[in-house]
């Protein structure tokens, strides 16, 4: 909106008004600001200590009464023994009082079964990551368990270690609730977060606020943790107050401007009426074009001098419109004639130069173009864009350039550019060829007129500049077939019959170059027979008319009775009826080609029936890593065909053979192999083993052995090669996971045994608890003595694998019976029942081992079932469900805890024990010997359980 004078002066004196209110009222509000921020962050952080003192001392008493607790002697001691753990580390947990609400501490082995616990229902640490952990490092290790919002748990797990071994043999965790922590005194929200600022424990503003966030210094094993205790206010509440002064102020400030406003225009009405009157005067003025109109004249101030000033200058500019528009009808009418005849001439040039077939241009003196005709503008269709009047003669030629137009531009467009601009700058008629890149030839020629300007004319000359260079390079490849080449050339008259041998035709088979031969008898006596008809054969063809060239593959006999492999290439020159009146050509030695095409076949078929043959895979790659070659080995262990994998480079091809890969084991790359395997060539005298690349294919989960080797061949430069280790990398895993198992086994009675030995040792005990101690290390031992004993049993049977079985006929019912009369059960318990029939059962078995399996089932029974019940032997015959005949089973059932559907999967598996509680004692191998022993007499072994029910165990052989 465009305003008067009187508008611009209100707005001014409002505007300065208002400038001066509005600084004067922030200023007040910033300063009141910033003193109640002040204040408010003084109070938190005051608040933010007090709480984080309160924290740091709770967390410390709890951690530190869980490490008293990791460190004693009593703890490690009682891990090993059940009884133990009832004496000393049930009581010992439940008079804790701990100094967090919701906090736990339990007890636990090295497989995660609870030993104890403050907690009534603790869970279940045997999969927990931090426990884990924990017996990984053998360092104390601690996570963050985010059981809902906002409420997370801290667990720290502590291990407990053995002082004769210093194992880690289980360990102490301690569960914290966060929440608990936080205190409720305070207005303020208080919460828990990490570093990251993820929320722990509390509650979080969801308006902006204050915050003080402290760091807590927590004892080891948590000082590496980075927890924040935080404090924080509501933004909104604190600035109320505030706000409302701000309005006030505003309210006030308002009134102050209205009465600005009203002064400002009662002010302006003096000076903006007398300007007004000068306005519309000149407005008047510019919008007839003329000085026709004056202001009026009745004033004695400053307004009425300039109207009387103004009156006058108007009268002045009239007489001089009226002069100046007589001299410019004069000079319009002279400027008409003159513009007329320039046309006509104009025209006429225009015409003349477009009419001829040469281009034609005209620059002036700053070589800018004036004009150029249509044929021009056809040389340079490229271009026609930017050959424009007005435009400079180098940037015309350094964009045409650019876009590929000049031939001899390529690659170097800055010099071309200077060389052609200094040449058309000179412009003293000397002609210039240039090569376009479409094909075309110019012949350029430029003259520079007397005024200055540049008149330049274009001819095509491409026929000519084509035929000339076509005749050049004919008579170049003549004189080069004839003197250069290698190959040896003829030339055979067809209507004559004469031929033309060149030297080298002549030395190719042993003879002098000046022996005479210009007939075809002396060619076809030099054919090896077994060729003859078929060469003839294909000279008639082409003479014929039937192929467009002669071509064949031929023996010719040399001059010492040998005979050479030549290519023989030519072609027929027709007359106007189609009758062939002559024919030309070359014959090339191709003796060792064709010696090492035949090397190459055979070598060729000897590869192919190793590589067929051979059970380990291999891909070679060419010179520049592309699958040349991949053998049948291959397909079969990566599910790729040679079709998939031929032609890809080594990049794709390792994607490929990457996506057949389980995610764990995945195929490294061809780039990776190829880095590592000159790694190990650098390193071969440092004494380092060589590291073994292993993957796992998704089909058949078959594990590889992937290696490369490098070549100097051009033909192939690099070999991979797959080998299966499937079957030995099972067998070290099984090895491994067996080891490690009976480790532990073998050291839970040891690590008892030393510790109630060191109690007996360093304290004065009553009778009683030595003769505890006695007892302890007395079971101990014999479950030690039984874990040795069955590994050695289960030694034998794996490295013999039944070859020292004395296999005879036996009578499986007398047998049992045998078993039955020495069998001792546990606790003065009956022994077993049945069987009951009187008929013969015969099976071929080893007597001893297969006494051996019925009674470690019979143990199992009894063991299992600690509150009693029947345990009975029956005998049953059936047909083998595989069709390999009659079949007959020993089935032993109790009364006992039974096994779920998950420990039935299991029970087979060495050291594996159905009871975590430690109660029933058990090496964890009985049933793993029974499957072995079964399993080499040609039968197995079925189980049935239900828990709290029983467990029939039915150990099936071939009848005899």
């Amino acid at each position: 909106m465009q305003l008067d004078l009187r508008g611009k002066i209100t707005t001014t004196l409002l505007a300065a008004a208002l400038a001066l209110g509005a600084v004067m009222v922030l200023t007040s509000y910033v300063l009141f600001r910033n003193q109640l921020i002040q204040n408010t962050e003084a109070l938190l952080e005051a608040h933010a200590l007090l709480e984080q003192r309160e924290i740091e001392l709770r967390l410390a008493g709890i951690i530190t009464l869980a490490e008293s607790l990791a460190v004693n002697p009593v703890t490690a001691n009682a891990l090993a023994d059940s009884r133990g753990r009832e004496t000393y580390l049930d009581p010992l947990l439940r008079n804790q009082r701990l100094t967090v609400t919701g906090a736990d501490i339990t007890v636990v082995d090295y497989r995660g079964r609870i030993a104890a616990s403050t907690h009534t229902n603790p869970p279940d640490y045997s999969t927990n990551s931090s426990f884990q952990a924990m017996m990984k490092s053998g360092q104390a290790t601690q996570q963050i368990e985010q059981t809902g919002q906002p409420s997370a748990t801290l667990l720290l797990a502590l291990p407990i270690r053995y002082r004769l071994t210093n194992n880690v043999e289980g360990g102490v965790i301690l569960r914290v609730p966060l929440v608990p922590l936080l205190s409720k005194e305070w207005d303020d929200s208080v919460w828990i977060g990490d570093a990251e600022g993820n929320l722990l424990a509390g509650e979080r503003p969801q308006e902006k606020a204050f915050e003080r966030a402290n760091v807590l210094r927590l004892p080891a094993p948590l000082d590496t943790t980075d927890f924040r205790i935080v404090l924080s206010r509501d933004q909104t509440a604190t600035f109320r107050s505030l706000d409302l002064l701000l309005i006030v102020f505003t309210v006030i400030g308002t009134f102050v401007l209205v009465g600005v406003v009203a002064f400002a225009r009662w002010g302006a009405r003096f000076i903006a009426g007398p300007l007004g009157e000068i306005a519309a005067v000149a407005e008047e003025i510019a919008a007839s074009g003329r000085p026709v109109a004056k202001l009026p004249v009745g004033r004695d101030d400053e307004f009425g001098r300039i109207s009387v000033a103004f009156n006058t200058m108007v009268d002045r500019l009239r007489e001089s419109y009226a002069d100046l528009e007589n001299r410019v009808t004069e000079r319009t009418h002279e400027y008409e004639a003159s513009r007329r005849e320039a046309e006509t001439a104009s025209n006429l040039l225009r015409e003349a130069v477009q009419s001829i077939a040469v281009g034609f241009t005209i620059y002036d003196q700053d070589d800018r173009l004036v004009m150029c005709n249509e044929a021009y503008l056809r040389f340079y269709e490229q271009s026609r864009d930017l050959i424009v009047p007005g435009a400079r003669f180098e940037d015309i030629i350094r964009q045409g350039a650019e876009r590929g137009q000049y031939h001899e531009a390529a690659g170097n467009i800055e010099a071309w550019v200077a060389q052609r601009t200094s040449q058309h700058q000179q412009a003293r008629g000397i002609p210039i060829e240039q090569h376009l890149s479409d094909g075309r030839w110019l012949l350029i020629v430029e003259h520079r007129t007397p005024s200055g300007y540049i008149v330049g004319n274009r001819i095509d000359i491409t026929e000519f500049k084509t035929t000339a260079q076509a005749l050049a390079e004919s008579e170049q490849r003549w004189e080069l077939a004839l003197r250069g080449a290698n190959d040896g050339v003829w030339d055979w008259n067809l209507t004559t019959g004469e031929v033309f041998y060149s030297d080298r035709i002549k030395t190719m088979l042993g003879y002098p170059a000046d022996v005479p031969a210009n007939s075809t008898d002396d060619w076809r006596l030099r054919v090896h027979p077994d060729d003859v008809e078929r060469v003839t054969a294909l000279y008639q063809r082409h003479l014929k008319g039937e192929t467009e060239f002669f071509e064949a593959e031929y023996r010719l006999r040399c001059r010492d009775g040998n005979y050479k492999w030549v290519l023989s290439r030519g072609k027929a020159l027709f007359d106007e009826d189609g009758i062939p009146v002559r024919m030309a050509g070359s014959n090339t030695d191709i003796t060792d080609r064709r010696a090492a095409e035949a090397r190459v076949r055979d070598r060729t078929e000897q590869l192919n029936a190793i590589f067929s043959l051979s059970p380990d895979g291999f891909v070679s790659f060419d010179a520049e890593h592309h699958v040349k070659y991949a053998s049948p080995a291959f397909r079969r262990m990566t599910g790729l065909d040679e079709s998939d994998v031929v032609g890809l480079d080594e990049a794709e091809f390792s994607t490929r053979l990457a996506r057949q890969c389980r995610e764990q084991a995945v195929f490294p790359g061809m780039a990776a192999l190829r880095a590592a395997h000159q790694s190990e060539l650098e390193s071969a005298g440092e004494g380092r083993s060589k590291q073994r690349h292993l993957i796992e294919m998704q089909q058949g989960k078959r594990v590889l052995e992937v290696g490369v080797r490098l070549s100097d061949a051009e033909t192939v430069r690099q070999i991979l090669y797959l080998r299966d280790v499937t079957h030995e990398t099972e067998v070290d895993r099984m090895k491994s996971q067996f080891l490690s198992t009976a480790a532990h086994e073998l050291r839970t009675p040891m690590a008892s045994i030393y510790g109630f030995s060191e109690l007996l040792l360093n304290h004065r005990l009553s009778e009683e608890k030595k003769k505890d101690c006695v007892s302890a290390i007395h079971r101990q031992s014999q479950l030690m003595i039984s874990i040795v004993n069955e590994l050695l049993d289960l030694a034998r049977i794996d490295a013999r694998r039944g070859k020292d079985f004395n296999f005879q006929r036996l009578d499986v019912r007398e047998l049992v019976q045998e078993i039955n009369a020495s069998f001792k059960a546990p606790n003065e318990r009956p022994g077993p029942s049945g069987p009951q029939d009187t008929t013969p059962h015969w099976v071929q078995a080893d007597r001893t081992k297969l006494t051996l399996a019925i009674t470690n089932v019979l143990s199992n029974a009894y063991k299992y079932s600690p509150g009693g019940g029947s345990v009975s032997i029956a005998l049953i015959d059936a047909p083998d469900p595989k069709g390999k005949g009659q079949r007959t089973g020993i089935r032993i059932t109790d009364q006992g805890i039974g096994m779920t559907p998950d420990q039935l999967r299991r029970v087979s598996e060495r050291f594996y024990r159905a009871d975590n509680s430690g109660k029933i004692p058990g090496t964890g191998l009985g049933m793993s010997i029974v499957k072995e022993i079964i399993e080499l007499h040609g039968g197995d072994m079925v189980l049935e359980s239900q828990p709290d029910v029983g467990t029939t165990v039915t150990l099936w052989m071939p009848s005899a």
